[in-house]
């Protein structure tokens, strides 16, 4: 991988956590970010922004913190995308533990202290929390880790060791990231036999806003559930429900993308996982009706 690192600063030897935040053209929102980070009440960490080849001020917005906060990194790659970012980062990274932050969230001042509390009560490998999801100052959606965690932008940090033996994130894939990655995760955890913790407050906020976001790119979205589906079939069908959740999100994808043939394929691959689940049966006559199958999805597009 051909990238060019350019650090600014150092932090201390062997931190506990390496934050992780990956950036691209986001000059205006990546302070935020970065200041919730540098306001944590637990201190032993590093804080590594790794610039996927931004073409605006990204740099000289963040060499302006690390001319004073001895946490604060800076490193360039060409562009890649995210995930390569990331296992950039985490190449770099000397903190036993990893967190990954995207660059247009949020965390709260406890956000590592209450990840450090958790790892020494409990000698956990992963430790979890929770996140909540604003838009226009508003929360609207506020998300718990179960059992089995909770896996986004922030709301998990792994040990290092670990996170090598899974050998990161998967580099291309552009969208549903980080539920590709705990596929992956989850079961190397479990071979192990080491510690899951979930905390059970949320430590992080996600922020709708209007600049660009995979999440707005349907067809990136789409592809990314399809390789998904095939890649990590076996372990997903081990749950049908859970194989059937991935089936009707990437056929409500083909769907709105006027993919109709395949919208309907989809919804009965997950009716035959998971029979219960009552809402597939209208999806997939609706995929059968002209004219009204793409003012419904339509819709749903545009919402």
């Amino acid at each position: 991988m051909n990238v060019a690192s350019q650090p600014t600063s150092t932090a201390t030897t062997s931190p506990q956590f390496s934050v992780v935040i990956p950036t691209h053209n986001r000059e205006q929102l990546l302070p935020r970010t970065i200041e919730s980070a540098l306001a944590q009440t637990f201190t032993d960490y590093e804080l590594l922004i790794v610039d996927d080849g931004s073409t605006d001020g990204t740099r000289e917005v963040v060499e302006q913190y690390a001319e004073t906060e001895s946490h604060v990194s800076y490193h360039h790659q060409q562009n890649q995308g995210a995930c390569a970012a990331r296992n950039h980062g985490a190449a770099l990274a000397r903190g036993r533990y990893l967190a990954f932050l995207d660059s247009d969230d949020e965390v709260d001042s406890n956000w590592l202290e209450s990840f450090a509390n958790s790892i020494a009560a409990h000698d956990a490998a992963i430790v979890s929390c929770g996140c909540r999801y604003v838009e226009k100052g508003r929360v609207w959606k506020t998300e718990s880790a179960g059992p089995n965690g909770f896996f986004t932008s922030g709301t998990f940090v792994v040990a290092q060791d670990l996170f090598r033996e899974t050998a990161g994130y998967r580099i291309g894939l552009p969208a549903n990231q980080q539920s590709e990655f705990r596929l992956r995760l989850l079961p190397l955890l479990r071979s192990q036999q080491r510690v899951l913790k979930s905390l059970p407050q949320a430590l992080v906020t996600s922020h709708r806003h209007n600049q660009p976001n995979i999440r707005k790119n349907l067809p990136a979205v789409y592809q990314s559930a399809l390789f998904i589906l095939q890649e990590h079939r076996d372990q997903l069908r081990q749950n049908a429900r859970t194989f059937a959740s991935w089936s009707t999100s990437a056929g409500g994808y083909a769907a709105r993308l006027g993919k109709f043939s395949e919208a309907r394929r989809l919804f009965l691959q997950a009716v035959r996982s998971y029979p219960r689940d009552l809402k597939n049966y209208p999806r997939i006559l609706l995929t059968l009706m002209p004219g009204l199958r793409t003012a419904v999805w339509h819709r749903h597009l545009n919402q």
